[in-house]
């Protein structure tokens, strides 16, 4: 019988097959007469083509024989097509050199300039040039006159800042990128908001250089040295923001940047990440990323996760071997269909010279199924970093940090000492002379769960030859998943220095790599509190025996030391908790996080009292002595002195150009100062409520020389109210007369910036913690080091009781180190 048309309105599946082109022409025929006057069934055309597994159906058939030519698969295709265009080739923070749908760039959002040769003003910044722009913003390359230095800005689309969706959207990439950290990633300097436009902007890292894109376009493909140095540094920067709960969704050779000289990788452009908890949120069949590099779980709009990017970053290392993407084809779909469904050419049969171990490597990131490719960036950084050293073209020493540490997150290194006993080394906890150096094993990747602690034994012999090379070592370790293991006699080589410090043996096998190196930490602490996750950048005692830590997940916790239990965890908020403080009195806790907030807490009931909200995020809060008032700094560079109990500011104090890091006040409250990216040092006359004098510029002979040369995150006043103590970004610890403004004395503390200093013992000590993973203690009046604990991680804050030596330090591994130290 012939197929007829009717009225009533045709079955899901004759609709399905109406949009993939399977209907005889009579049927076809039918159906788009009804389709077209249908308003109900136009709807449901329009969600099964918008549908993630309409998608899929489209990529099995892109190849299939064509539908005939009035079927409404043409049309549905040709919607899919340009949705992907729009989503996929163009992605949201991904630049091109597409007109944006939205017409011309407009830069009326500037200030106008002050200076010739400038487009205007964002704020503090002078404005270049535009560099390019995307689905969300513009990027332009601008000027910070405060820090000397040239950067880039991403400012959202002036068009879409009216809507809310995208306003958001921008606010949580900002956020998310901002929150990592890596020598691999572009920096994310600023997160702010411009007050004229209302638009919020991401103030960057300028990388000199080119595109991995640009490179390939030049010269084609890359060398065997140059692709594996491009996978190591590359994994070592996603292991970094996998590690932060970031998934980057769109790996491709335009947004890995090679930085001049030595082409260092940076990988930039989250623009299409999430915080990893998001991803439940992505809506079905939306798919976001290049569809050359993409994985096929995201081609097919499923749920994906870290190893999405591994499979990206398996195609990017393909196209970098051979000069050719491994999916390519002539429309996206097609690419699509390549990618979900085929196997791609084998590696060393279009270049030869690929090694076994880098194509099995390429081979493995590409497998279609996530569980068949390596399970962690840092797995992926590994392999290449040994294909490296095996070459002889990278020492062991210079492997990313992050290869050893970003997937082994809340797991403890721990150290064994070792000494020479009778011509051989021997296993020995505590200190230990080892041909003049004190010798640290660091077991630097583990298995699940934490490792046993190695006990102090007698000495006694061990077999002679247990081990004979740095490679049976880290086998051994690795096998047996032990912490200790004895040494074969023989002469080990210094070979390399870290900072200031000699290392003298590094073997890896597989994922674990071994070190031995001097790192001996020095005094042990007598408690180490762990924190939820993350790095902890907020201490303060609540008296000489308990503390609070605040950590960058938003969780805040009180301690007793004397037990060395945690007593109170109060509600986790928004962000990272960057400051906390006790009022005189022990009343009241005040922290202030990401998210742009003060909170106040109550110390009797621990309970949030009230929090008011700030327009730029805060980065200190500071209790004035007396309790009755509240100072603040932000990241626009304004402090803010508050009668808190009312919320009202009664004085904005404005100099600082950039964020203010650090407040202290004067013991008797009469004075604040304050430390500032702009690397100065600010005192300010609270009677008066203005600026009184910047330290460097008072009467000391050495104007110039008695700056800070960068950032500078930390400031103090003695408990006299006579001295000032400072210190940043180039590592020194600046003693000033906090009177005159004269400095009495620069302390060349520490190898990397110091992020946090505390007077102690009545203002006779200062402590500093710095990046370079120690925890140090001076004589104020000498100089003199009298206290030094060497760690592996960045100490972000230090804190003295209110006895003046019991030390505390928190920092990147997540915990807070307590030292009783003796006058």
């Amino acid at each position: 019988m012939p197929e007829t048309t009717t009225t009533a309105c045709p079955p899901q599946a004759d609709l399905e097959r109406l949009l993939n082109g399977r209907c005889t022409e009579a049927r076809n025929a039918a159906l788009c007469e009804h389709v077209g006057a249908c308003p109900a069934c136009q709807q449901r055309l329009d969600r099964l083509a918008g549908s993630g597994s309409d998608l899929a159906e489209h990529l099995r058939d892109a190849d299939a024989a064509p539908a005939p030519k009035d079927s409404a698969y043409w049309r549905a295709i040709a919607d899919a097509e340009d949705e992907l265009r729009k989503t996929i080739l163009f992605p949201p923070g991904g630049e091109s050199d597409t007109p944006h749908p939205e017409g011309d760039l407009k830069l009326d959002f500037l200030q106008p300039a002050d200076k010739p040769n400038r487009l205007g003003k964002l704020g503090p910044f002078d404005i270049i040039r535009v560099v390019g722009r995307g689905g969300m913003g513009v990027v332009l390359h601008g000027y910070d006159p405060s820090l000397d230095r040239d950067i880039a800005i991403k400012v959202i689309d002036p068009q879409l800042a009216n809507n809310e969706v995208a306003r958001q959207r921008f606010c949580r990439e900002a956020r998310a990128a901002a929150a990592v950290t890596h020598d691999n990633l572009v920096a994310v300097h600023q997160v702010n908001e411009d007050e004229p436009s209302g638009l919020p902007y991401l103030v960057m890292q300028l990388i000199n250089g080119e595109s991995l894109e640009q490179r390939l376009k030049r010269i084609s493909k890359l060398s065997v040295p140059e692709v594996a140095r491009l996978g190591m540094q590359a994994a070592a920067g996603l292991a970094a923001a996998h590690a932060g709960g970031l998934i980057h969704r769109d790996i491709k050779p335009g947004n890995i940047l090679l930085e001049a000289p030595a082409d260092r990788v940076k990988l930039t452009d989250f623009g299409l990440a999430r915080a990893a908890e998001d991803v439940k949120l992505t809506r079905t069949g939306f798919v976001a990323g290049s569809p050359l590099y993409m994985a096929p779980e995201q081609a097919r709009g499923d749920e994906i996760d870290p190893r999405s990017d591994l499979f990206s970053l398996g195609s990017v290392l393909y196209e970098a071997s051979t000069g050719v993407a491994p999916f390519e084809a002539k429309t996206p779909l097609a690419v699509l269909r390549r990618v979900s469904d085929e196997t791609q050419m084998p590696l060393s049969r279009i270049n030869p010279d690929v090694p076994k171990w880098l194509s099995e490597a390429v081979d493995k990131l590409l497998s279609k199924e996530p569980a068949g490719r390596y399970q962690t960036a840092t797995e992926v950084a590994e392999v290449f970093a040994s294909g490296l050293v095996e070459m002889h073209l990278l020492s062991p020493l210079d492997v990313p940090a992050e290869v050893c540490s970003a997937s082994r997150t809340g797991v403890p290194r721990t150290p064994i000492c070792w000494k020479t006993v009778g011509g051989r080394v021997k296993p020995w906890v505590g200190g230990a002379v080892f041909g003049g150096l004190v010798v640290g094993l660091l077991w630097a990747l583990l298995g699940p769960g934490t490792p046993p602690t190695p006990e102090t034994r007698p000495e006694q012999e061990q077999p002679a030859g247990a081990v004979t090379t740095g490679e049976e070592l880290a086998k051994k370790l690795e096998d047996q998943k032990t912490t200790e293991v004895a040494l074969a006699p023989g002469t080990f080589d210094l070979t390399a220095f870290v900072g200031k410090r000699p290392d003298l043996v590094v073997s890896t096998h597989g994922p674990t790599r071994l070190i031995l190196s001097a790192t001996d930490p020095g005094p042990k602490p007598r408690l180490t509190l762990p924190g939820e996750s993350g790095t902890v950048w907020a201490v303060s005692f609540l008296s000489n025996d308990r503390l609070v830590m605040g950590m960058e997940d938003g969780s805040i916790k009180i301690w007793d030391l004397e037990h060395g239990e945690a007593i109170r965890t109060l509600d986790r908020q928004d962000g990272n908790i960057w400051t906390a403080d006790v009022s005189a009195d022990g009343q009241y806790l005040v922290t202030a996080s990401d998210e742009s907030s003060v909170t106040f807490w109550s110390l009797k009931s621990f309970k949030p009292e009230f929090t008011f909200p700030e327009s730029n995020s805060t980065k200190v809060a500071k209790f004035s002595p007396d309790g009755k008032h509240l100072a603040t700094g932000n990241r626009s560079g304004i402090v803010k002195v508050w009668d808190w109990a009312n919320q009202i500011p009664y004085a904005q104090l404005r100099g600082h150009r950039g964020t203010v890091h650090s407040l202290a006040y004067s013991p008797d409250g009469t004075r604040l100062a304050s430390a500032g990216s702009d690397r100065t040092v600010k005192v300010w006359d609270l009677k008066k409520g203005v600026g009184a004098w910047e330290l460097g510029e008072g009467p000391a002979p050495s104007l110039d020389m008695s700056l800070h040369r960068g950032a500078v995150y930390a400031v103090a006043f003695s408990p006299d109210g006579k001295r000032l103590v400072s210190a940043g970004w180039d590592g020194t610890v600046r003693i000033w007369d906090a009177i005159t403004g004269t400095q009495l004395l620069r302390i060349a503390a520490h190898d990397q910036d110091v992020w946090s200093i505390a007077f102690g013992a009545g203002g006779k000590w200062v402590a500093s913690g710095s990046s370079d993973g120690s925890v140090k203690v001076w004589e104020v009046d000498t100089g003199k080091e009298l206290f030094a604990y060497r760690g592996t991680r960045a100490f972000h804050v230090v804190r003295f009781a209110p006895n003046g030596t019991t030390l505390a330090a928190g920092g990147r591994d997540g915990t807070v180190k307590v030292w009783d130290l003796k006058k």
